[in-house]
């Protein structure tokens, strides 16, 4: 029984029609954010949401609510692009800043639609092994360009396997684009690319001309204060970074900010700023910036004095401590319910700094991910993730066991942990044998 397949449906989503089978089941399967933050922003939103649109009104032209431009209305690029360069350190500018209200999925889409459609040649971008599944659910809508897996460690992608496989799609006739990839609290694995980690990969960017696109979904959800951001080390320009606000604010309004410094190189060899042509395809695709979206976001941003302050850091603070009294929680289960596994190394886990997610592997390749999922399901009312299918499969993995399930632990209620934490570990040992 295949649980999910996200060529064809989000695994989350897909997943979760699943486990609607069964109500009482301990859910560490939804990667989605705690619904009782969203209802404290709620109510600042319907609290502040007056003294936004005044700020607004008082601010901008009545030109402002007329068609506008693609890229975002001067006032929203402004504000934004000073957020992401408050909070991130980044050269951010008005200019160099896009914004949007289809998440960090719609840049992904556009970025790849651009590099898979202005050249001849097939073209080739790099994922990490494993990878988040939406990423390759993306790609399949682009015959004209083929995921490369790279294998990775709890640092990021390992870099001889990076060269290995940049050269063995140049061998089979593809001209390597990008890397797609995010670099901190990744989904599925929790792990961060380090500073050594990417100066090292850097060098084959610059030497194959690589785009660098980093999904910065889980920056704002750090348990500690390692701020480090790929494109702060970025001086050849190679770099695209993608900022979603829906993991703090509202998910629904779905407010993403693209940021580049980079240049595109057009089929012709003219060069020009690829946000121009990112602009010319929101156009095409009628993804102009919601402003009421948008307005929503200010509202929670505005301080006491009615005046929206450009950074998201504050709103983070008190989902960071919630996300991370969940996940020592969830530890401090595993290690108290199945320690002797976790020494023995039946079981392991890295130690995560942020974001949603544990990345569990198990020590038996002869029982496949989504038959331990569907078994803790069915047997022990318990709701995991498997992993086969956030893997590029290529002729290395296509009988690849990744041996590993993944928890989440932003969703589940907090007293819902330490019963849930110890039906898993029941079924763990009689599904595994340990």
């Amino acid at each position: 029984m295949q649980i999910f397949n996200p060529q064809t449906l989000s695994a989350t989503r897909k997943l979760a029609e699943l486990i609607g089978q069964y109500p009482e089941a301990k859910n560490f399967a939804a990667g989605l954010p705690d619904p009782n933050h969203l209802l404290a922003d709620q109510e600042r939103m319907l609290q502040k949401h007056p003294e936004a649109v005044k700020y607004v009104l008082e601010n901008t032209s009545p030109a402002h609510f007329n068609y506008g431009k693609t890229a975002g209305p001067d006032f929203y690029r402004d504000f934004f692009s000073k957020t992401i360069a408050t909070d991130w350190n980044l050269r951010a500018t008005a200019e160099n800043t896009l914004i949007g209200t289809a998440g960090n999925t719609g840049w992904i889409d556009i970025l790849l639609r651009i590099m898979g459609e202005n050249h001849t040649q097939p073209s080739a971008v790099f994922l990490s092994n494993p990878t988040y599944t939406g990423y390759l659910a993306t790609l399949d809508k682009f015959p004209q360009i083929t995921a490369f897996g790279v294998n990775c460690d709890k640092n990021g992608m390992i870099v001889e396997d990076l060269a290995n496989q940049v050269e063995k799609a140049k061998r089979a006739g593809f001209v390597p684009r990008a890397i797609l990839d995010t670099t901190r609290h990744h989904n599925p694995t929790g792990r961060n690319l380090t500073l050594e980690r990417w100066q090292s990969l850097y060098e084959i960017l610059k030497r194959d001309g690589i785009y660098f696109i980093n999904d910065n979904a889980y920056s704002y959800l750090s348990f500690d204060n390692n701020d480090f951001h790929p494109l702060n080390h970025d001086p050849e320009n190679l770099g695209f970074e993608m900022v979603t606000f829906s993991k703090i604010l509202i998910p629904g309004l779905r407010c993403a900010v693209l940021h580049t410094q980079a240049e595109y190189l057009t089929p012709d060899n003219q060069r020009r700023f690829f946000t121009e042509k990112v602009i010319e395809y929101l156009a095409i695709n009628n993804l102009n910036p919601s402003i009421p979206a948008f307005m929503c976001a200010l509202s929670l941003m505005i301080d006491d004095t009615g005046t929206p302050q450009p950074t998201l850091k504050p709103l983070a603070v008190p989902k960071i401590e919630s996300y991370k009294k969940r996940y020592q929680m969830i530890s401090q289960a595993l290690s108290d319910k199945l320690g002797s596994a976790l020494k023995n190394g039946a079981l392991q886990y890295d130690p995560v700094q942020g974001g949603f997610f544990i990345y569990l592997r198990y020590d038996n390749n002869k029982i496949f991910p989504n038959e331990v999922a569907r078994q803790l399901l069915e047997k022990y009312n318990v709701a995991v993730v498997p992993t086969e299918d956030f893997w590029v499969k290529d002729e290395r993995n296509k009988k690849l066991n990744p041996q590993a399930i993944r928890l989440s632990f932003s969703g589940i209620p907090i007293e819902t942990i330490e019963p849930g934490v110890d039906a898993l570990a029941k079924g763990l040992k009689v599904i595994l044998g340990l």
